[in-house]
């Protein structure tokens, strides 16, 4: 369905589907809408992968969250002052993003940051990779690539909100699905995860002067066999340029997770604190 150049282009529109992996489940209550005007010298945070990248932490941030803005591809790109949980995503718990965006502020890396969610709990890395690709673990197999239209709607919503020269930096942390069981080969994975790059690119989201960052990620607790295929793959799309290594997330042991996987709240100050460094040194060298 999915074509080579990222989607079925009979269907570009600003329009969220329902996947193989499900569908949305955020809503607008307790929402507040602000004007994308508002957002003038942000940086912006675009998280892409599945759970650990989403709204999976057990407790909802319960920081400040003056200055941090979340911006929703469910809702063509309005913008929204941010709150747990972020919008646009399969998962209603809390999100590590908000205490990333809290140490750039506090920091002095940026005045305002923007969070928009391009992730999808319970994926493969084929997943969102146009026309998809062969997986392993629990539903090895092949994959169709059907969330990989979400990369070129998070371009058009945000083009839709007039946010395109905002500073980008992009996170991919994913890993878990494909290490699990009989994990995904380090050549598939390698495959699917320079598609997802290559549609980045793409669609205009990572081009000079924006960034990706690939995090070490997969199921702490599969065998080490299962684990190193997937790190192994996540290593060696890095670039040193546009794509560059971000935080060991694999290092973030079970006291800071509460299923063995997912975050608890000092994992996800945790989480965000192994993405600082990366994220401020880019912000303010390029």
């Amino acid at each position: 369905m999915y074509t080579s150049n990222g989607l079925d282009q009979r269907i570009v529109d600003l329009n969220v589907r329902p996947s193989v992996r499900g569908a949305d489940a955020t809503t607008l209550s307790g929402k507040t809408q602000v004007a994308p005007s508002a957002l003038a010298g942000a940086v912006h945070l675009i998280f892409a992968g599945q759970s650990t990248n989403s709204c999976c932490v057990n407790s909802n941030y319960a920081g400040s969250t003056t200055n941090i803005f979340n911006l929703s591809v469910a809702h063509k790109g309005a913008v929204f002052n941010a709150a747990d949980p972020l919008l646009s995503c399969d998962i209603t718990q809390g999100h590590h993003g908000l205490y990333l965006a809290r140490s750039l502020i506090d920091g002095g890396y940026a005045s305002k940051v923007l969070i928009t969610l391009a992730c999808f709990g319970g994926s493969y890395a084929a997943d969102h990779c146009p026309g998809g690709g062969a997986v392993g673990g629990v539903f090895a197999g092949t994959s169709t690539g059907d969330i990989a239209y979400r990369i070129g709607l998070t371009a058009r919503c945000i083009a839709n909100a007039g946010l395109s020269g905002l500073k980008t930096i992009i996170d991919w942390q994913q890993g878990e699905w494909d290490s699990d069981n009989t994990s995904t080969t380090q050549a598939n994975y390698t495959a699917a995860l320079n598609g997802v790059i290559a549609e980045y690119k793409r669609v205009g989201l990572l081009k000079t002067g924006s960034v990706m960052f690939i995090n070490k990620c997969t199921r702490i607790t599969e065998t080490t066999t299962n684990r190193n295929n997937i790190r192994n793959g996540q290593a060696a799309v890095v670039d040193a340029g546009l794509v560059r290594a971000g935080g060991d997330i694999d290092t973030l042991g079970s006291s800071y997770r509460y299923d063995g996987t997912h975050f608890t709240a000092s994992g996800a100050a945790a989480q965000a604190a192994l993405k600082l460094s990366g994220m401020s040194n880019f912000i303010q060298t390029g």
